[in-house]
């Protein structure tokens, strides 16, 4: 085992479950590398690091390879993010896709708001 408080272990392990868990991809990996990140947040909360790992997780579980896949399918392209906002070029086509292909768009009006391009 590892020393119950060696967090360059508990981060190194966290880690290559999460690698492990890309593909194919395997909820419980996730899980498991969760588990190590926040072993990490219990033993020394200021860091920020394993918040991030925590939340890149819950993130890709939400997410999970299937919506990326299909988006990809749908041949949906033209959407540009930045901080809180995207552009959509093509706005109602794209929402379209979207909802053809199954998937929801969270956040985007169907025609533009006054002031907003």
């Amino acid at each position: 085992g590892i020393e119950p408080g060696n967090l360059s272990a508990i981060d190194g392990i966290g880690s290559i479950l999460y690698r492990m868990a890309e593909a194919p991809f395997s909820p419980s990996k996730l899980e498991e590398s969760k588990k190590y990140h926040l072993k990490h947040i219990q033993l020394k909360p200021e860091d920020p690091e394993p918040y991030y790992w925590v939340g890149l997780i819950d993130w890709a579980r939400t997410i999970g390879p299937h919506t990326a896949m299909r988006a990809a399918r749908a041949g949906l392209a033209g959407v540009a993010a930045e901080a809180g906002r995207a552009i959509l070029v093509g706005r109602e086509e794209t929402i379209d896709a979207f909802r053809s292909a199954g998937l929801f768009l969270f956040g985007f009006a169907q025609t533009p708001q006054s002031g907003h391009g």
